[in-house]
């Protein structure tokens, strides 16, 4: 910014509806601005303060006073600089999009669903709001939109349960989730793949799931168990048995892998 370094410098600052518009507002909704000691830093040659936080989608007005040569520093062409919005009375003006409202992840109820199954994904949030918010949602799934009002998010990690019918034809989907308040997104995030299946007309199939330990079964006929597994295959070289030969008085059969 301009001035002297390194000059006392605040920044006077309110809240407003808009980039140009008055009064200016204190954090409290009181009549009124605001100021802030900001901070020369000598390496980059600037200052710097840190406020806030504000609700996503407050406009933020401000200027500059140097209280060393008691001097305002307003808006003009040359300062401004990406987003920042030089309004008609010679304010700097911004729209805060920082949301303290962040995605986690979230899970299915299932790890596949039917056609015209119920559905519901399991959204862990991370509110840092320091107090309830209550927002609106909207997933969208092959372009199909539910919606879900009212919701209210409590502080610190909170998980929402949202309820869906799979309507959609058999596939693999990527849901995306929209979080806003007041018209303003809040978060958007994609959430995990949705796998749904269509049986209808199909008929059912036999599925044999075979648990392969690499090692024959090691029970006495009297159902006592005999020696453990490791030890007389998997690790005779470690042993000294020899690579690739088993002692022929094992009682046991030996499964041999070739990959």
């Amino acid at each position: 910014m301009l001035g002297r370094t390194p000059d006392n410098i605040l920044l006077w600052y309110g809240l407003t509806s808009g980039p140009g518009n008055v009064p200016w507002y204190t954090t409290s909704g009181a009549p009124g601005a605001m100021n802030a000691t900001m901070t020369f830093n000598p390496l980059w040659g600037n200052y710097s303060v840190m406020i806030g936080p504000f609700k996503p989608g407050q406009w933020v007005q401000w200027v500059y006073w140097d209280t060393t040569t008691n001097t305002w520093l307003h808006c003009s062409t040359n300062l401004i600089s990406g987003v920042v919005t030089c309004t008609p009375n010679g304010n700097f003006a911004i729209q805060d999009v920082y949301s303290p409202l962040v995605f986690i992840n979230a899970t299915y109820s299932r790890y596949v669903y039917l056609v015209g199954q119920n559905a519901t994904v399991y959204v862990l949030f991370k509110n840092e709001f320091g107090e309830p918010v209550t927002v609106n949602m909207t997933l969208t799934v092959n372009n199909e939109e539910f919606n879900y009002y009212d919701i209210t998010i409590m502080p610190g990690y909170y998980t929402v349960a949202l309820n869906f019918t799979v309507n959609m034809p058999q596939g693999i989907y990527t849901p995306m989730l929209t979080v806003y308040s007041l018209g303003t997104t809040l978060t958007q995030a994609s959430l995990p793949s949705l796998y749904v299946l269509n049986t209808t007309g199909k008929p059912p199939i036999s599925l044999v799931i075979v648990w392969n330990m690499h090692q024959p079964l090691y029970i006495e006929p009297n159902g006592t168990w005999e020696q453990a597994w490791s030890y007389f295959i998997h690790a005779t070289t470690s042993y000294g048995m020899g690579r690739g030969s088993v002692p022929m008085n094992f009682r046991h059969y030996c499964l041999v892998s070739i990959m």
